[in-house]
């Protein structure tokens, strides 16, 4: 299993490219106004932040990538959020755009989603507001390996979390149920009690593209999460399902979920 890891992890170190990753990101968008993929996380993440009530202000994102419209929403709750991501060069353009650099990528078309769902009038302007916000709460952007015991570097993970999220990551990283599992234990370990974990992603899927290259997926399923989580002391789980996810030539998959659940 570590040797298969191992493999999975140096052909994304090498061949994984954050503007392709962008440009990746941007094309699964829906052009017609209806519902994609990322609505459905959107509203998801939306409908969470704002009806549950969480004590505490840090909040980490495993697996970021390039991006940072995962912690939209939780932007306007937590004022302590770490981005973390394997790839160096993701986490450096995260930091060019944290830092409004020139030549950093432009997540508005995300980010006008987000301000959608949340019922904004005039979206551009709102979209202005949700990037500096994400500015404000962003305080980090970190390497991260979910495959390693030590997720994190140990001076980001000496004071547990409130919240933990991971989107489109972790079957991205493991080879089999006892990896996944095995990964939903390393992040209990940095979660305090009571915490919250979010995750989301696409259930069966076996490949997806970034330009020419195909990176792994393993084809977990819902029941297979549940056990993740229940193994791991989680509890309070909570799935959203979309049962006909927009399937195109970049991945595959059955269903999407979203999950909340409860570190016991």
């Amino acid at each position: 299993m570590e040797k298969e890891e191992k493999k999975i992890r140096e052909h994304f170190l090498v061949n994984f490219d954050p503007i392709e990753f962008y440009d990746f990101k941007l094309g699964s968008l829906s052009k017609d106004g209806t519902e994609d993929n990322y609505d459905f996380w959107f509203s998801c993440l939306y409908e969470f932040f704002t009806t549950e009530k969480i004590d505490g202000e840090r909040l980490l994102d495993l697996g970021s990538g390039p991006t940072v419209h995962n912690v939209a929403t939780a932007s306007s709750y937590f004022s302590r959020i770490v981005l973390s991501e394997l790839v160096e060069n993701c986490c450096e353009e995260i930091r060019k755009w944290l830092r409004k650099d020139p030549d950093c990528v432009d997540w508005s078309p995300m980010l006008e989603r987000v301000a959608k769902i949340e019922k904004r009038k005039d979206l551009k302007a709102a979209t202005k507001e949700i990037e500096e916000r994400i500015r404000s709460s962003v305080k980090a952007v970190i390497h991260c390996d979910v495959v390693n015991d030590q997720v994190i570097a140990k001076e980001y993970a000496q004071e547990p979390y409130d919240v933990i999220m991971s989107g489109l990551t972790l079957e991205t990283a493991a080879v089999d149920l006892d990896s996944h599992s095995k990964i939903i234990g390393r992040i209990n370990r940095l979660l305090r009690k009571g915490g919250k974990l979010i995750l989301f992603g696409p259930t069966k899927t076996t490949f997806w593209k970034v330009g020419d290259n195909t990176f792994h997926s393993f084809p977990i399923d819902v029941s297979d999460v549940q056990k993740s989580l229940e193994e791991n002391g989680f509890g309070d789980i909570r799935f959203k399902l979309k049962e006909q996810p927009d399937n195109d030539a970049r991945y595959n998959s059955d269903k999407l979920y979203f999950v909340t659940s409860t570190k016991l």
